[in-house]
């Protein structure tokens, strides 16, 4: 059932679109990443090493 979710799955699909965002909104004005970045960063990495490491034959 895990591996059916992966293809839902796009943590790391919003991440590269909000560093698109964030390198194009630079432009405009003074805009810095905030403390909420950095753990969201940790989590979509977590999650894409964790979705890899898990053996479908062990579940």
């Amino acid at each position: 059932m895990l591996f059916q979710f992966k293809i839902w799955c796009m943590v790391e699909i919003f991440l590269a679109g909000v560093l698109v965002s964030f390198a194009k909104l630079i432009a405009y004005g003074d805009i810095g990443i905030g403390n909420s970045f950095v753990p969201y960063f940790l989590y979509c990495l977590l999650q894409v090493r964790a979705l890899q490491c898990i053996d479908r034959r062990w579940l």
